[in-house]
């Protein structure tokens, strides 16, 4: 019996859309507010593939209190 990915599976003529996370062990992809299994916490979020299970690379908070905190990680990287 396999197991069908929640997601959608990597299709390489199809266009990704912003937001989009990748899983690094298997071909599972989903909006970052998608079927992702989410850790959170004092200072970071962690995604974990609700597939294989695989972590992808942990996301800081922003400091502050837990009101002030995104719901979402901030994505780093030149001119953001």
């Amino acid at each position: 019996m396999s197991v069908q990915p929640p997601g959608e599976v990597v299709e390489p003529d199809r266009p990704v859309e912003k937001g989009t996370l990748f899983c690094l062990s298997c071909p599972y992809r989903d909006a970052i507010d998608g079927a992702w299994t989410v850790v959170e916490t004092n200072d970071s979020v962690h995604y974990l593939c609700p597939n294989c299970g695989t972590g992808l690379p942990a996301r800081r908070r922003l400091s502050g209190d837990a009101s002030e905190r995104p719901q979402r990680p901030v994505l780093d990287g030149p001119g953001r």
